[in-house]
């Protein structure tokens, strides 16, 4: 099987957002890969990452002004969540985590995970043995019953697909990546509607991240501000932001974790909404509680 070659390292020293950011400031979506001897990588996977330690990300995070973090497990890992696990256990207070985890998972690891800090799965298609839209509708009361959400990551033509299945769900749906609709799509393409129906008929949430994947205009990636603006209006208190560090798949320059937090602030430019999403909305979807602020470092919103 063809491995794709590995990506440019981070940025260890990103700039700092032009604004300070809120106490308690969450990005509800970053990754690490490796020590690679400790934490080896699935054999079927999609690419090879550049090493991202946990230190490097706390130390990005810590630069930024960002107190609380939600690990997303990535698919070179497959339904392996040792490294999710172990970071959790050394960062539990500022830290929740997202698994993948394979249809017959059981509810004894399921529990497990639970304690550890995982509040709900990712469903990728890049890594076939994990779940996939068609395995929810008869697994998700498993994870109602721990007050967890389904994860997803589709492209627009998927969002259309499976609108329907997902606002069927009894959990909490979160859209990764803005559903990964072209910034041009904006307000008419058949992924917009999909995704507005799910925000707007069916509360679903959405992750105000990687403005990278949906833009060709680096760095500023401003032709992303309707669209972010625009998911924003139609979920106020479901929106989230996540940086998706150490951006999987970009080559030099890296993105630069300030720049798109400004975006971010352009997008949204009322203080008061740049706090319910960074600070408000993913403590209630992630269960941060408010003495977590500034330490080392549910079923909700249907």
């Amino acid at each position: 099987m063809h491995i794709a070659p590995q990506f440019a390292p981070p940025n260890l020293r990103p700039r700092p957002p032009s604004e300070p950011l809120p106490p308690g400031a969450c990005d509800t979506h970053f990754h690490v890969f490796g020590p690679t001897g400790r934490y080896p990588y699935a054999a079927e996977r999609a690419y090879t990452p550049a090493d991202a330690f946990l230190e490097h990300y706390l130390q990005v995070s810590e630069r930024v002004g960002l107190e609380r973090g939600v690990l997303v497990q990535p698919s070179v890992y497959g339904v392996d969540n040792t490294l999710l696990l172990d970071a959790l256990a050394a960062h539990g207070d500022r830290l929740r985590g997202v698994a993948v985890v394979p249809p017959g998972v059981t509810d004894d690891e399921l529990a497990r995970l639970h304690i550890a800090g995982v509040r709900g799965v990712r469903v990728n298609p890049l890594y076939r043995a994990a779940l996939t839209p068609a395995d929810l509708p008869a697994f998700a009361p498993r994870l109602a019953d721990l007050g967890w959400h389904v994860q997803v990551i589709l492209d627009g033509a998927g969002l259309a697909e499976h609108a329907g299945l997902l606002a069927g769900l009894p959990v909490p749906v979160v859209v990764d990546h803005m559903g990964t609709l072209p910034a041009s799509e904006v307000p008419g393409g058949p992924g917009f509607i999909a995704l507005r129906r799910l925000l707007a008929d069916a509360g679903a949430w959405v992750k105000l991240s990687a403005p990278y994947l949906v833009s060709p205009h680096r760095p500023g990636h401003d032709d992303t501000r309707e669209l972010m603006a625009a998911l924003h209006e139609l979920a106020p208190d479901r929106t989230l932001w996540g940086s998706n560090w150490p951006h999987p798949g970009m080559g030099a320059p890296m993105p630069e974790e300030g720049d798109l937090l400004d975006l971010l602030a352009r997008a949204v430019p009322g203080p008061e909404d740049r706090r319910a999403i960074l600070v408000d909305n993913p403590a209630r979807l992630y269960g941060f509680t408010r003495d977590a602020v500034r330490t080392a470092g549910g079923k909700d919103g249907r």
